[in-house]
């Protein structure tokens, strides 16, 4: 894709100005307010990224428990099953063997 058509998927908002009282160090920090901050303080968690990364990995964790829940529900095949199906392909065979 040609570096013009490709759209950034992070993009960063400067919502506040640091600024020295001391001259040494960035000891004080004002809020920028504006539409695209505020909106963006309102859908955003303030969960801290681990606290984020570890509810996102408890609920693919969910989902593939679930999953294997699901799965376990499936019974395997038991003799009276397997008879049954060496059966059929006894007779499929049979048939295959008249044909020819």
């Amino acid at each position: 894709p040609n570096f013009n058509e490709v759209t950034m998927s992070l993009s960063f908002v400067k919502s506040a100005v640091l600024s020295s009282t001391d001259g040494v160090s960035h000891n004080t920090e004002q809020s920028i307010d504006n539409p695209e901050t505020t909106s963006l303080r309102k859908s955003t968690s303030h969960k801290p990224l681990f606290e984020q990364l570890r509810a996102n990995k408890e609920a693919e964790d969910e989902k593939y428990e679930e999953l294997q829940r699901q799965m376990r529900g499936t019974r395997a095949l038991d003799e009276e099953d397997v008879a049954h199906l060496d059966a059929v392909e006894r007779m499929r065979e049979e048939r295959d063997l008249e044909v020819k």
